[in-house]
């Protein structure tokens, strides 16, 4: 991937297409937390729903 401690083109071409998948899945999973009755309530504290967000997409994503 790297040489001599430079990123080509290509390195930086796929590293910014997983970037923004990864944050496509995040902000879709996301979406969906906040429209269901049980996470998008207040009783939930927005951290814990951010790192439940988060957890879900990963997973998606490996």
């Amino acid at each position: 991937m790297m040489e001599d401690g430079v990123l080509r083109a290509e390195d930086i071409a796929l590293l910014t297409d997983w970037a923004n998948a990864a944050v496509a899945t995040f902000l879709r999973i996301g979406a969906a937390m906040a429209t269901l009755p049980a996470f998008g309530d207040l009783i939930i504290p927005l951290r814990i729903r951010l790192a439940l967000s988060l957890a879900l997409s990963a997973a998606m994503k490996s």
